[in-house]
């Protein structure tokens, strides 16, 4: 069956912490680099014409970039409950973009996890991509009928989008720049100073333990302004990605000092007496909005699509075994 995605975005919150139990469970021992999202077709072949090999994309020592881009299969519990924190951050100090645009509401990102319906194309932003060449884009593709109809109706998906004011400007998380003893291209080494951040502003609105499953809870998704740089390859951007809280805050205090700390694989952030630890992070729209490979493109709406894998996609930032093709108006993904 083929499904139509705007070639507009995608951006996946998938399996944050195997959408089952704890990050934990079945771990390595020592740390593990974040779980990439691959990067548009027309991105790889703008990086290929770089001479930028993605496949060698890792950040300096110790960080090595996951070769399969994939989590594997996980089973799925018949409930899943999911925390979106939606990350604002001081009007004058978040991420870089050339282009002016009017954020993606609330309701919306809401809608496209959680609801039946899903039309971003009222959005001022948004509204030329309603239709291509008299067809009109789908507005039923949302995360929860995804899990529904894969599932046949033996898996649901809730959950809320909570809006949080950021305590730092993103200048702070210093990305793309210098941080300690490492070059911090695309945040890696700051995500666990991020996520503390966004766990803490949000606990005063957000009870913690109604999301968690045998104390750990598995399904954190953060979505931040501005675009990803799965998108453009510009280092001044978050790459997407699914990580661990463990492993990002050893990278964290490896990279202040340039020398390897104790891992412990249980570590995580306690509030409301459970643990989060495992994390998606994505951007609100997608497109080249820095310019950084040239011409200036979207912002693109997100959008949740089925793919060749036994997990979905959104955002254009695929959390699982996703591979994500999206030219320039359409993209047929089967």
């Amino acid at each position: 069956m083929r499904r139509w995605v705007s070639g507009v975005l995608v951006v996946m919150l998938i399996g944050v912490a195997a959408w089952s139990g704890s990050g934990t469970a079945g771990k390595s021992v020592g740390p593990s680099a974040p779980h990439f999202v691959t990067p548009p077709d027309e991105v790889k072949a703008a990086a290929q014409a770089r001479g930028i090999d993605l496949g060698q994309r890792a950040h300096g020592r110790p960080h090595q970039v996951n070769p399969q881009q994939s989590v594997g299969t996980k089973p799925l519990s018949a409930e899943q409950k999911v925390l979106a924190l939606y990350l604002r951050f001081p009007e004058d100090d978040g991420p870089p973009s050339r282009v002016t645009y009017q954020h993606v509401p609330r309701q919306l990102l809401a809608d496209l996890l959680f609801g039946n319906a899903y039309n971003p194309y009222t959005h001022p932003d948004f509204a030329r991509y309603r239709e291509w060449n008299g067809i009109p884009a789908p507005t039923d593709r949302t995360l929860a009928n995804y899990y529904r109809e894969i599932s046949r109706g033996r898996v649901t998906v809730t959950g809320e989008v909570v809006e949080v004011q950021m305590p730092r400007g993103y200048s702070a998380y210093r990305i793309g720049q210098r941080f300690g003893a490492v070059q911090n291209d695309y945040g890696d080494y700051t995500m666990a100073m991020l996520l503390e951040d966004a766990i803490r502003a949000a606990d005063p609105y957000v009870d913690f333990s109604r999301y968690a499953v045998n104390g750990e809870v598995p399904n954190v998704f953060l979505i931040h302004e501005g675009t990803g740089a799965e998108w453009n390859l510009d280092p001044r951007l978050i790459w997407s990605h699914k990580w661990e809280y463990a492993d990002a805050w050893y990278y964290y205090e490896w990279a202040k000092t340039g020398t390897a700390p104790e891992y412990d694989p249980h570590r995580g952030i306690w509030v409301d007496g459970v643990k989060v630890n495992a994390y998606a992070i994505e951007p609100e729209v997608g497109g080249d909005l820095t310019g950084y490979l040239g011409a200036v493109t979207g912002p693109y709406p997100p959008q949740v699509a089925s793919t060749p894998t036994s997990l979905p996609m959104c955002w254009g930032c695929p959390i699982c075994t996703i591979t994500i093709t999206i030219p320039k108006a359409w993209a047929a993904i089967r």
